[in-house]
């Protein structure tokens, strides 16, 4: 029987060497990043669907905490939503959609990965 392969991510030294990386590696926003990151299967970026919500009961945090490390993860440049999250009430019918997310350091599309954490700086940048 041949055996199944592991899931992982692997993380290079080129991504970890930006300072994009050094920008979110104290924070909850890398840990954030990961749980992201896991949900990619290869195939489905750009439509990876992590909420609010969901990080607030993975990491047991608060909701600005939760979204001060989105916010973080976005101006650094390792994610783009591609589609936003609503959350509406009729009728007594909620219906939720979770913000969809796009890795810049994965392919997308047959496109080669965007790479936008290379250009961030953090001269400027949000770090609180």
């Amino acid at each position: 029987m041949k055996a199944r392969s592991k899931n992982f991510i692997m993380v290079q030294h080129e991504i970890m060497n930006t300072e994009a990386w050094l920008f979110i590696a104290r924070t909850g926003a890398l840990c954030l990043l990961f749980e992201i990151w896991r949900r990619h299967n290869g195939r489905n970026n750009g439509r990876i669907s992590y909420s609010h919500r969901e990080a607030v009961r993975s990491f047991r945090c608060s909701p600005k905490r939760v979204v001060r490390w989105f916010g973080e993860l976005q101006e650094a440049g390792f994610i783009v939503a591609v589609h936003r999250g609503s959350f509406h009430q009729k009728t007594g019918a909620l219906v939720a959609r979770a913000t969809t997310w796009r890795l810049t350091m994965e392919s997308y599309d047959g496109n080669a990965p965007t790479r936008d954490y290379i250009n961030f700086t953090a001269t400027g940048a949000h770090n609180g």
